[in-house]
């Protein structure tokens, strides 16, 4: 039925403003087959008319390119939604338009069911340029499906230089699935690290009540 409507002429609204675009809700019911095809007559003709032009950012400030076929938002929202697939797509058509933003990473790193992967594809596609915030820290933490793989692909890309803070902890705490290997890790990442004593004793006093809680 899409595929009909598509040839004969439909016009597809990309912004998700009002939330209740054919491309938002394909991605937020997780209808990918459909999205996929929603998508592939816009970013045939946003390539064609904006080849070497700009980027998302830049297409808006100086309207020198028009709008692409998906906004910023709906790019998350695959990012945190669906199959790394469909993301891995999208950055393969327009990735070169498509800025990585702390929400990208953040809905990411959420993603229950294929963070890990997800992660992976947005370190291969951009590099030291993914931002690794307390944020997407705290979504890893508190993934509920893949929490640990993700917060172990954060180590391996950043090592140190991952932001570790109490409300990570905490936020973790929250995790009732995967919680407690989540911290687990942390804690045996920092304890592994040169971390001063100081620091060390700070994360034990947060991370010990819950433990003893949960018997870990």
């Amino acid at each position: 039925m899409v595929r009909m409507l598509l040839d004969s002429g439909a016009q597809i609204q990309a912004r998700t403003t009002s939330k209740q675009t054919a491309i938002y809700r394909a991605t937020w019911v997780g209808h990918t087959r459909t999205l996929l095809l929603l998508l592939e007559k816009p970013f045939q003709l946003f390539k064609a008319e904006n080849r070497g032009i700009g980027s998302f950012q830049s297409s808006e400030v100086t309207g020198e390119a028009t709008q692409p076929a998906l906004d910023l938002e709906s790019v998350a929202l695959i990012a945190g939604k669906l199959e790394h697939e469909t993301l891995a797509f999208v950055l393969n058509e327009i990735g070169e338009y498509v800025p990585i933003t702390e929400e990208l990473a953040k809905a990411a790193a959420g993603n229950n069911r294929y963070g890990k992967e997800t992660m992976m594809i947005l370190f291969e596609k951009y590099g030291e340029r993914v931002p690794i915030t307390e944020e997407v820290v705290k979504a890893a933490a508190t993934n509920t499906g893949s929490g640990k793989q993700v917060m172990t692909i954060l180590f391996e890309q950043r090592g140190t230089s991952v932001p570790v803070t109490e409300d990570v902890f905490k936020a973790a705490s929250m995790n009732m699935c995967h919680g407690k290997e989540v911290m687990a890790f942390i804690f045996e990442q920092q304890s592994s690290t040169d971390t001063p004593v100081s620091e060390k004793d700070k994360w034990v006093d947060v991370i010990t009540p819950v433990m003893c809680e949960w018997q870990l």
